[in-house]
């Protein structure tokens, strides 16, 4: 105690001497830092009734067994680490300001709490192992994910062998063992068979960092075990939907080739009855099983369409076309039709070369023009168009045009807009397939009352 003084003008402490009843013998200056006035005598009196309580228990502890005594108090909105010195019945107090030292260890604790409330969410484990010490590090994620108790186990590279599954760990070491010859980083998945028996689909990570002072293995595993089970059942389903989509195709096919004869055969019966003396009632029964047998005849080619192209059977052989030698051949096909619509068919002469299929594009545009007839008024034009450097297939009609919100729609299966219910609603599908195999872009261009411009961009 007889060294109080001078080690009072040395240190930024607050250092007071005082007896067992905290009467104060004497203290250094910087006890204005804990009191607005000086004329006090016992320590009591800059203190709280909590705090005192508490600071006399830790007194009297002290010099009861003459041992030093440590504590930490709030005084005046600081924190400070309070260490007691007894000496017979006089004790020496000494009072450091740890504020930023508590401030900064509050931040490391809730730094660490989010890493592990992370680590909870992400399902993430983290290990790192001193290949110099040979010691092994865990986080708490990974006692978790390992189903253990990290107070009732030691954590050693045993564990780890014990829990990943006997097929995997192989692999797993052998993994491990190139990152040590390597130094490159490494990732796979394994699977673990916890205290429970549960089996865990972990993806590992693991990577050496080294400097001049260490060097170490440090990884994680992470649980994607729901990852896992999501894509288990996904890809069960797709096997589900192939194999519907499968059986689909092949009912489609079957029953549009075996209903091609008897339709045959019904065309050729019509034909005759077409040619037959019949009186006007019966002209006009016939008509309409005419057109109906062209409808029927049309839906069966567009399900055999169908078929081959998701059967993959419809392939590509590029040659040049004489666009204007398709269109005449478009024109000679559906002349006859529009007539007895009343519609006018109207080619825009062109010299326009390409180079693709020309079955499949021929097949694509005489969807087109059998769908402009459907809904045509009177008019139906089929020409090349440019527009900002582009060239484009146009068959134009001045039909009812299609909604706007409809017209993304209009190239799906089966699908029919508010004002277009005649068809099956697959030749604009079969269009959109027919352009991919040919890699051509397709597409509409609608305005209600005033008509439909369905294009090719080539």
């Amino acid at each position: 105690m007889k060294h109080i003084d001078s080690l009072a003008d040395i240190t930024e402490d607050i250092l007071i001497v005082c007896d067992n009843t905290g009467k104060i013998i004497t203290h250094n200056n910087h006890i204005d830092k804990i009191a607005h006035f000086s004329d006090f005598e016992n320590i009591s009196e800059i203190l709280t009734d909590y705090q005192n309580n508490l600071l006399f228990y830790y007194i009297t502890e002290s010099i009861n067994q003459q041992k030093p005594q440590k504590l930490e108090l709030q005084i005046n909105h600081s924190i400070y680490n309070i260490n007691l010195y007894p000496s017979g019945n006089n004790i020496a107090v000494c009072l450091s300001n740890i504020n930023q030292e508590y401030q900064l260890r509050q931040s490391l604790y809730e730094t660490l709490y989010r890493l592990d409330f992370a680590s909870k969410i992400a399902k993430m484990g983290y290990w790192e192992l001193d290949l110099t010490t040979r010691k092994l590090s865990w986080s708490k994620e990974m006692f978790r994910l390992f189903g253990i108790k990290s107070e009732e186990n030691k954590v050693n590279r045993n564990i780890i062998k014990k829990i990943i599954h006997k097929q995997d760990w192989p692999k797993y070491k052998e993994k491990l063992h190139q990152l040590v010859r390597n130094g490159k980083a490494i990732e796979g998945v394994v699977r673990l068979l916890n205290t429970d028996k549960k089996i865990i689909y972990c993806r590992y990570k693991a990577d050496i960092i080294h400097n001049e002072y260490s060097k170490k293995i440090m990884g994680t595993f992470q649980d994607i075990t729901e990852l896992m089970e999501i894509q288990q059942t996904l890809e069960k389903a797709k096997k589900t939907v192939e194999l519907i989509n499968k059986n689909k195709t092949d009912f489609l096919a079957q029953t549009s080739h075996d209903m091609q004869q008897p339709m045959s055969a019904l065309s050729l019966f019509i034909e005759n009855l077409l040619e037959a003396n019949l009186d006007n009632r019966q002209q006009i029964l016939v008509g309409k099983i005419h057109d109906s047998a062209i409808s029927l005849q049309s839906f069966l080619n567009s399900l055999l369409d169908v078929s081959k192209i998701e059967q993959n059977e419809l392939s590509l052989k590029k040659e040049k076309i004489i666009l204007q030698s398709i269109f005449e051949k478009l024109f000679s096909n559906y002349e006859k039709i529009a007539q007895e619509k009343n519609i006018q068919i109207k080619i825009v002469n062109t010299s326009e070369i390409i180079y693709s299929d020309s079955f499949l594009l021929e097949r694509l545009l005489n969807n087109y023009v059998n769908n402009a007839i459907k809904y045509s008024k009177n008019k139906i034009l089929l020409g090349i168009k440019r527009y900002k450097n582009h060239k484009y297939i146009c068959v134009v009609d001045n039909g009812s045009g299609i909604l706007k919100q409809e017209q993304k729609f209009i190239f799906n299966e089966y699908y029919q807009g508010k004002n277009h219910q005649e068809g099956s609603g697959l030749g604009l599908y079969i269009v959109k397939k027919i352009a991919n195999i040919l890699r051509l872009e397709v597409g509409v261009k609608s305005k209600i009352k005033k008509g439909s411009c369905f294009y090719i961009k080539i």
